[in-house]
């Protein structure tokens, strides 16, 4: 296995799906991964935060799945360009940790 590979495999994070509830991302069985509440901003922002953790785990597999099939095109036309695939790997790397 790659070291690319391995680190990815690494990744310390509770596994997915997290569910919105209003203010909190939690599991399914109720456990709260993240609560986003705060006297200090207005309620459509926590609401928004509190959607965008909910689909971390989502968002992360689909940008691995999303880079390993830039990386791998066939040179039918031409290659991705890096200025694409180097942001997508460094918000990766950022998600695991790796930054």
């Amino acid at each position: 296995m790659s070291e690319k590979n391995k680190q990815t495999k690494e990744t310390k994070h509770t596994p997915g799906p997290w569910i919105q509830e209003r203010y909190t991302a939690r599991l399914p069985g109720g456990d709260v991964i993240a609560d986003c509440r705060s006297r200090y901003l207005d309620d459509s922002i926590l609401l928004a935060n509190a959607r965008l953790i909910s689909a971390a785990p989502d968002l992360l597999e689909v940008a691995k799945g999303c880079l390993g099939y830039l990386e791998n095109i066939p040179d039918l036309y031409s290659q991705p360009d890096e200025a694409w695939l180097a942001p997508l790997r460094a918000a990766i790397a950022k998600a695991e940790g790796r930054e």
